[in-house]
């Protein structure tokens, strides 16, 4: 035995390192749900921002007058607007002479509508509706007609388990927030 050593070595002892090791992981089970909630809402929120962002890139292609020199049955668009599906993640866009149909016009020509393409909400998020829904951006001046009035468009997961939800609003002078 080495003289300069006390009788008890330095060190920890089983069950100290028992109770660290317990009170991490108690520590640990109640940061992991949150950090999960946390991401959820996250991708909520990309979602959120995306939607608003691809309906102000259709409401500016009515501002800049893209497609207005086509003609539908011999009449000039005069809206772009965009049909939203209740439970799909894909949102088409189209443009029509008037906003008195909401008739999907996912192939081609309608009698008042041409399909212009579609764009889908990121993270397996759905539009809840219960309705589907039309937005039509006037031409003229970028306001906003809903089929359905000014309700918010809500988002979504499409797990019926997930009841987290967030709101796109518009009003009827073009203002997304």
């Amino acid at each position: 035995m080495n003289a300069n050593l006390p009788n008890h070595s330095k060190g920890f002892t089983l069950i100290e390192l028992l109770v660290v090791m317990s009170i991490i992981a108690i520590l640990g089970g109640g940061i992991i749900p949150s950090f999960s909630r946390y991401l959820k809402d996250q991708n909520l929120k990309q979602a959120q921002e995306q939607l608003k962002s691809d309906l102000r890139t259709i409401q500016n292609k009515a501002l800049t007058g893209a497609s207005s020199n086509e003609e539908i049955n011999g009449v000039r668009a005069r809206y772009w607007g965009v049909y939203l599906r209740s439970g799909s993640e894909t949102v088409d866009y189209f443009i029509s002479t008037d906003t008195s149909s909401c008739l999907p016009i996912f192939s081609g020509t309608t009698q008042n509508g041409i399909s212009k393409g579609n764009f889908k909400i990121p993270n397996t998020i759905v539009f809840r509706g219960s309705n589907n829904m039309c937005l039509f951006f006037d031409i003229k001046n970028g306001d906003i007609v809903s089929s359905v009035g000014n309700i918010p468009i809500n988002i979504d997961y499409a797990s019926p388990n997930e009841t987290v939800g967030k709101d796109v609003t518009f009003n009827s002078a073009g203002l997304i927030y």
